[in-house]
């Protein structure tokens, strides 16, 4: 589907004003696509990215740290953390050192939805990028997207 045809327009202002428009476009279609597997096991797309830094880190994070990590960084992390307590796929306690500071880890509950979602996501993700993407596109897009925020 063209950007000139869900936004109905044939001009811009140039190459530049057009490729901002795809990448910002692209992104949220992306995210559309992908909600709709998380959403069918009651996950957004912010919860899963926190269980995912969490699954990933050695050491239990403060909010402040899960934040700085998010891919969209206007979540409001207290407010998934706490669904994800609900949940019972993390767990949260108070820092011995700074009682102040709530230190954030996934449950073994946690790691197993993560380890029964995750592949249904990566083939989701595959899916839609396969569909018109080879491979070597699939590395020259990232490329060029990498190259784009250096």
């Amino acid at each position: 589907m063209k950007l000139e045809e869900v936004l109905m327009t044939q001009k811009f202002r140039d190459s530049y004003h057009k490729v901002c428009l795809n990448v910002m476009f692209s992104g949220i279609w992306l995210e559309e696509k992908i909600s709709s597997t998380l959403k069918s096991h009651g996950m957004t797309n912010a919860q899963y990215n926190v269980l995912r830094i969490l699954n990933g880190s050695n050491a239990p994070l403060t909010v402040a740290s899960i934040q700085q990590r998010m891919l969209f960084k206007a979540s409001n992390v207290t407010r998934i953390i706490d669904k994800l307590l609900d949940k019972k796929y993390i767990r949260k306690e108070m820092s011995k050192v700074d009682k102040r500071v709530a230190l954030v880890s996934i449950s073994a509950e946690g790691k197993t939805f993560l380890d029964t979602l995750t592949p249904r996501v990566q083939e989701q993700e595959r899916k839609i990028m396969s569909k018109n993407l080879t491979e070597e596109e699939a590395v020259l897009l990232s490329d060029l997207m990498d190259k784009m925020r250096d």
